[in-house]
């Protein structure tokens, strides 16, 4: 696991701009704007196998 966003979705839409960002800045930028985290879940078909994660905000 990595620290750098490797790619994000946002509403569907591909967010090229965060590829290589550190998700600690994603978060940042995240709570700036007003956006809370709610919660994620793991993207994947089990355990060993989760490649990405989900997450809701709300503002």
């Amino acid at each position: 696991m990595t620290q750098e966003i490797r790619w994000l979705r946002i509403e569907g839409e591909e967010r090229p701009e965060w590829k290589d960002q550190l998700w600690v800045n994603f978060l940042t930028h995240m709570a700036q704007e007003k956006w809370e985290l709610v919660s994620t879940a793991p993207l994947g078909g089990g355990d060993n196998s989760v490649y990405g994660i989900v997450a809701y905000f709300r503002q």
